[in-house]
């Protein structure tokens, strides 16, 4: 159903009153054939600069409810727990969203409902958004995301002085994260990436979520994050930091001047042997202080109080020409006895 009371394609604008869609099966079959090697052409010159669509759209209601999409290329299958983009089952797709526009360098949308069931295993059960964007700034207000076991809520804003400009050198757009309430589910990156069922220390992270919440502001380049914490079953990690270069992963840097974690024994437990190890490890751990570095360089001063005794240290690791580590330990009061 589709109530459209006006559309000047002369005049560039288009506005629709309702766009109503339930109970329809759409499917696309793609046939593709492998890619040929073909002699290499000098490049073209081309110009990628973002601009704004000369066009008005408004769009007043959309109703998209329990629809049933499937798209498949040549002969691939869809497998439980293992995503496939070349071969996608959606059922019950529904979305409902309200004042959609396009029009003079600004876009939005209340996007009310989004969620479908893919067949791989992919759920969505619930995605909510208030998005507002124009030339100088994006907001998501009221976010919220549930997909399998995984949830996001909160508002992201970045600001810059074009869209443009924001797209071509994102380190120099700031940004405000606000996330109060996060869990993360390891699990569900099996499905993109099987080889990870290998690797035991991340089979061990999966067993349990990983909560937290975050708050952050600054820019790419220099990003501030005056709180943030991490759980995940009886070890927790709260911390004030700074993080540099975020998009550019040779120049990344980072500064922590202020992090508190602690662990219990049991958490602990799934991912070393105190039998291999010939050690007692105390019942609960803290470990509290600073630390700065980058890939090739990192320092660390911190406390450790456990329930066994304390230390102080203070470690340097650097891997430039060759792995160079120094520390400085001075023990506390410690139960060797108990260790």
């Amino acid at each position: 159903y589709l109530e459209l009371p006006k559309a000047d394609i002369t005049n560039k604008a288009v506005f629709v009153e309702m766009l109503r869609l339930t109970n329809t099966n759409i499917d696309v079959k793609s046939y593709k054939d492998k890619p040929k090697s073909i002699e290499p052409k000098l490049a073209e010159t081309t110009s990628d600069t973002f601009t704004w669509p000369d066009f008005i759209l408004e769009v007043k209601e959309i109703d998209l409810r329990n629809n049933h999409l499937s798209y498949v290329v040549n002969d691939a299958e869809v497998k439980k727990d293992v995503f496939n983009s070349n071969a996608l089952l959606i059922n019950d797709f529904t979305l409902q969203a309200k004042g959609v526009f396009l029009k003079d360098k600004t876009a939005g949308i209340q996007l009310n409902a989004l969620h479908f069931k893919e067949q791989s295993g992919i759920h969505l059960k619930e995605f909510k958004v208030d998005l507002a964007a124009n030339d100088q700034e994006i907001k998501l207000n009221e976010l919220k995301l549930l997909l399998n076991n995984n949830r996001v809520a909160g508002n992201v804003s970045t600001t810059y002085t074009s869209l443009a400009k924001f797209i071509e050198d994102p380190e120099r757009a700031s940004v405000a994260l606000n996330l109060p309430n996060f869990q993360l589910d390891i699990r569900d990156a099996f499905r993109f990436n099987p080889d990870l069922r290998t690797n035991e220390s991340i089979l061990a992270l999966s067993r349990k979520y990983v909560r937290g919440s975050v708050n952050a502001a600054g820019s790419l380049s220099n990003l501030r994050v005056p709180k943030a914490s991490v759980s995940w079953g009886n070890t927790r990690l709260d911390a004030v930091a700074s993080l540099k270069n975020i998009t550019n992963p040779k120049a990344l840097s980072f500064g922590v001047t202020k992090f508190r974690g602690t662990t219990k024994k049991q958490d602990l437990l799934v991912f070393v042997d105190e039998a291999e190890l010939g050690l007692d490890l105390p019942e609960d751990i803290s470990l509290v202080g600073n630390a700065n570095g980058n890939r090739s360089n990192l320092a660390v001063n911190a406390e450790l109080i456990t329930s066994q005794g304390n230390a102080i240290a203070k470690g340097h690791w650097i891997n430039e020409k060759g792995i160079d580590f120094s520390a400085d330990v001075e023990i506390i009061e410690y139960k060797l006895n108990e260790l």
